[in-house]
C-alpha cells in the first residue's frame, strides 16, 4: 500500500521549482511580460520554438528512462504496467518531436540535462518506496509538461511544434490522471 506522506516526502525530491528554474528563464524581460486577463491572473508565455522542443524532448527523455526504471524495480504490477505505458507513449511523443523539430532547424538533446540527471539518480537511489518516489516524479513532471504543451498549444507559433503540442496535451493529461490516482492509492 503506497501512504500519502511518503508520496509527499518523495515529492520534495522532484520539486517542481527546481525543473522549472533550470527551465526556464528566471524572469521575462518587460517586453515579454504577460498581460493579466480579466480575473487578474497571469497568462502564461509560450516558449520560443527552440525552448519549447528542448523542454519537451528533456521531459519525453526523463520519462523514457524513469519508466524504464519502473518496469525493473516497480513493487506493484499496476505501476509496472503505466511505466510501460508511459515508456511507449513518450518514445512515440519524442519520434514525432524530432519530426517536428527538424521541420524548424532545431536539433534535440540526446541527452538529459543535469538537473532531470540528478532527479533520475535519485529515483534510482529509492529504495524501501520506490513506487511512491516513481509516482510522485511522474505527477510533477506531467504537470509540467503539461503546463509546457497548453502554453504552446495557445500561444506558441503556428507550425509542426504547434501542432505536436496539441496533439500531446490528451497523453499527456491522461499520464497526470493516472499517475495521480495511483498516487493516491
Amino acid at each position: 500500500m503506497i501512504v500519502r506522506p511518503l508520496v509527499a516526502a518523495a515529492g520534495l525530491i522532484f520539486s517542481t521549482a527546481s525543473f522549472a528554474q533550470q527551465t526556464m528563464p528566471a524572469s521575462p524581460p518587460a517586453a515579454q511580460m504577460p498581460a493579466a486577463s480579466s480575473k487578474g491572473s497571469q497568462q502564461a508565455l509560450a516558449p520560443t520554438p527552440k525552448d519549447f522542443a528542448l523542454q519537451a524532448a528533456a521531459g519525453n527523455l526523463f520519462e523514457i528512462q524513469s519508466a524504464a526504471l519502473a518496469e525493473k524495480r516497480a513493487v506493484s504490477v499496476e505501476i509496472k504496467a503505466f511505466a510501460h505505458q508511459i515508456s511507449k507513449d513518450h518514445q512515440q511523443a519524442q519520434q514525432d518531436l524530432k519530426r517536428a523539430a527538424k521541420d524548424e532547424n532545431i536539433t534535440l538533446p540526446k541527452t538529459l540535462p543535469a538537473e532531470l540527471q540528478d532527479k533520475l539518480k535519485a529515483l534510482e537511489a529509492s529504495t524501501d518506496q520506490f513506487d511512491a518516489a516513481f509516482l510522485s516524479a511522474q505527477v510533477s513532471a506531467h504537470e509540467q509538461t503539461l503546463a509546457l504543451l497548453q502554453a504552446y498549444s495557445d500561444k506558441g507559433e503556428k507550425g509542426a511544434l504547434k501542432t505536436y503540442a496539441i496533439a500531446q496535451t490528451g497523453t499527456i493529461r491522461m499520464h497526470l490522471v493516472k499517475a495521480q490516482n495511483l498516487a493516491t492509492k
